[in-house]
C-alpha cells in the first residue's frame, strides 16, 4: 500500500488490481477507483506515488517456473479534486 494525499493505493495480489481509496475521513474511507484487471499487475507486491504517477511491481511468472519475472508498470493518480 501507498499513500499520497487523502488516497490509499492498494493491491490485489492475486485479482491485477490496484484500487484508489480516499482516506480524508478514516472513520470511513471510500474506494474511489480500481484499475482494470491487468496481467502486468497479477502477483503486484509494491508501489510507490511520485508525482501523477503510481509505479507497480509485480512478480509476474508468466514465463517458465524457472525463470520468474519481475516486472514494472506505470499508472496515472486519478486527479484529487475528482477524489
Amino acid at each position: 500500500m501507498a499513500v499520497s494525499g487523502n488516497c490509499a493505493y492498494t493491491l490485489a495480489y492475486f485479482a491485477g488490481t490496484v484500487t484508489v481509496v480516499n482516506i480524508s475521513n478514516p472513520a470511513a474511507p471510500v474506494v474511489v477507483g480500481q484499475s482494470p484487471y491487468a496481467d502486468s499487475f497479477l502477483n503486484a507486491s509494491e508501489i510507490v506515488i511520485s508525482g501523477p504517477y503510481a509505479y507497480v511491481v509485480s512478480q509476474n511468472r508468466n514465463g517458465s517456473l524457472a525463470t520468474p519475472r519481475r516486472r514494472a508498470s506505470v499508472l496515472a493518480q486519478p486527479d484529487p479534486a475528482e477524489t
